[in-house]
């Protein structure tokens, strides 16, 4: 059982070295593939929770007002939910993915106008359609899961021993799971390329720095599906609860890029009652995560302080707490009001945006506008 752990680690870099190598193809057959991976996750699930058979009545009833009788246990597992559903790296992505289409558009005010609308709508679809996979997830496991012996320690590699009576749900489960690992694969091996490209500037041949960096990340990940087997479930909650600290890194400064003039021109953000809303949006990301460090059941210092008796090793975890929290609150609200001066200018010379170039067709138009 532990040995297939660190093979599919293997194999996940073998795929996403696969889709790596199709990069000249352009964005478009990156889009192909990860609606084809979350289509079979979400089909696999939904099936599965029609096999398990849950009350809708009371699963609709607990997503509307079941926050009312949330708990301090609860808060790591939203935590996690939260840094699952909008991860920092997908806003990197889908950024990188409206670039790659920008050569298409003509540079005229009402085309741009039409394809920033479009560009806006796009991530919802994503976000609403991993709500209902999530919903799946939560209902066959509270069906199947909830109240059985052992259920507080069950994560992706015990769950569908639940649930081995439904005929295939074991191979549903196993389905929907390979498919997310592989769309999480690619996602996150783009999205580090586009980094490597804008942040470090790494001036390596995009095939070179693609297995670089896949080794880079790959050889730990195997090091820990082979010596921490049983341990792997818990590490999946924490890396979810990380990235949902990691979320305020990424959602913070796209607020207020979006919010500036300098940076967005006239298509800035900063008219009416939209700026409020993305401001008060970036307040909540970092309060909820903010939370989750201190409080008990968010599985950071709360877990370890609150019961602990008073001592020197308490008082020193407290004051890093502290350290930490006012870190946390100065770096988001600072980042938010600090004024930006001068313009932002982008790179012409981008290895990532020949990389993701579709190949050249003389029956193309260089360009076309939206009507």
């Amino acid at each position: 059982m532990h040995f297939r752990y660190w093979v599919g680690v293997l194999m996940s870099l073998l795929t996403t070295m696969v889709f790596l190598a199709s990069l000249s193809f352009g964005m478009r057959l990156l889009e192909i593939a990860i609606f084809i991976f979350v289509a079979i996750m979400s089909i696999a699930l939904w099936v599965e929770m029609s096999f398990v058979g849950p009350n809708f009545s009371e699963m609709f009833k607990g997503w509307t007002v079941g926050f009312v009788e949330t708990t301090k246990s609860d808060i790591f597992s939203l935590a996690g939910i939260l840094g699952a559903v909008v991860m920092p790296h997908n806003l990197y992505l889908h950024t990188a993915a409206v670039q790659s289409k920008r050569q298409h558009i003509k540079q005229l005010p009402d085309a741009i106008d039409k394809a920033v609308k479009y560009c806006s709508i796009e991530p919802v679809i994503p976000i609403l359609v991993s709500f209902f996979v999530n919903m799946a997830v939560v209902s066959i496991a509270a069906e199947s899961v909830y109240g059985s012996e052992g259920a507080s320690s069950v994560g992706l590699t015990n769950f569908c021993t639940y649930f081995q009576s439904l005929k295939g749900g074991c191979l549903l489960w196993a389905t929907a799971l390979l498919a997310a690992g592989q769309s999480g694969a690619i996602t996150t091996t783009y999205t580090g390329q586009y980094v490597m490209d804008g942040f470090l500037q790494i001036q390596l041949p995009p095939w070179l720095r693609c297995i670089i960096t896949r080794l880079a990340v790959i050889a730990p990940s195997v090091v820990v599906a082979a010596m921490f087997p049983d341990k792997l479930n818990q590490l999946v909650n924490v890396v979810n609860a990380l990235l949902g600290l990691l979320l305020p890194f990424a959602f913070t400064p796209l607020v207020k890029y979006n919010c500036s003039e300098n940076i967005m021109g006239d298509g800035n953000a900063s008219r009416g009652s939209e700026k409020v809303i993305l401001y008060f949006f970036a307040a909540i990301v970092w309060a909820v995560n903010a939370t989750t460090i201190s409080a008990k059941g968010g599985g950071f210092f709360g877990e370890i302080t609150l019961d602990m008796e008073s001592s020197a090793r308490k008082a020193l975890l407290v004051l890093l707490q502290v350290v930490i929290q006012l870190w946390y609150a100065w770096w988001n609200f600072s980042t938010l009001y600090e004024s930006i001066d001068g313009e932002q200018t982008q790179s012409t010379d981008r290895f990532l945006d020949e990389a993701f170039s579709p190949l050249p067709n003389d029956n193309d138009d260089d360009s076309f506008e939206l009507s």
